[in-house]
């Protein structure tokens, strides 16, 4: 039996190499395919794969977040494939879930042997990320101390609903396309952020956007505006 693949990454032209290197495969097949991480927690109720082969960066829903909720279903696993600059979120995928980590880097073989290992149940991590799991631990799962400006605890002080509130609103999203996209009120859109201004000490919508960059949530480029 082939195993079921799913591919969420951003770049089309990456998802389509994937697609057609996967395919060539005797034992595994793509059965669906997503540009960003809400689309693909939708698409994996529909399609049901073994394996879903997931960006850590993503628009609308970032990688971290997608993976805590897919693997809400224990029968669906998860490989990350990170950069390596990334290294909050490299350190972050196992705790949402992820049963591998691959940096982009890594060769097709490799790829390949880490889809088998984590579809027989094992977890897979590649060496060149095993250093910064490792240390990402070491620093207590991400936890910091400063004070202001978002730095009080890292996102993890933030519930699952406010940093996709966060991401949504730092990607640019209104308060009300921020509402129709999570299927709640735009006074619930409203309290959430309030709180995570509270949480984190932001001063407003640029600390906001400048802290979900640094923090790995959104894949936005622009230096926000002061």
């Amino acid at each position: 039996m082939k195993t079921r693949l799913m591919l969420v990454e951003d770049h089309g032209l990456v998802r389509e190499g994937l697609r057609a290197l996967l395919n060539a495969q005797d034992d595994m097949t793509v059965v669906g395919e997503a540009a960003d991480g809400r689309e693909a927690v939708r698409m994996v109720k529909r399609v049901k794969p073994d394996v879903v082969v997931m960006d850590t960066n993503l628009p609308r829903l970032n990688g971290v977040e997608a993976t805590r909720q897919i693997t809400a279903d224990a029968s669906v696993k998860v490989l990350a494939l990170a950069d390596a600059s990334t290294n909050r979120a490299v350190g972050e995928m196992f705790q949402a879930g992820a049963s591998g980590l691959l940096l982009k880097s890594a060769s097709f073989d490799e790829l390949l042997q880490a889809i088998k290992r984590i579809a027989s149940g094992e977890t897979y991590l590649g060496g060149a990320v095993a250093e910064i799991v490792v240390q990402h631990y070491i620093r207590g799962n991400g936890h910091n101390h400063g004070e202001g400006n978002g730095q009080t605890n890292g996102h993890t002080a933030l519930t699952p609903r406010e940093r996709e509130v966060l991401q949504l609103l730092a990607e640019g999203h209104a308060p009300r396309e921020v509402a129709g996209l999570l299927a709640i009120s735009i006074k619930t859109v409203d309290t959430h952020r309030h709180q995570i201004m509270k949480k984190c000490r932001f001063r407003g919508l640029a600390d906001l956007t400048r802290y979900a960059l640094r923090e790995g949530l959104t894949t936005l480029h622009v230096e926000p505006q002061a």
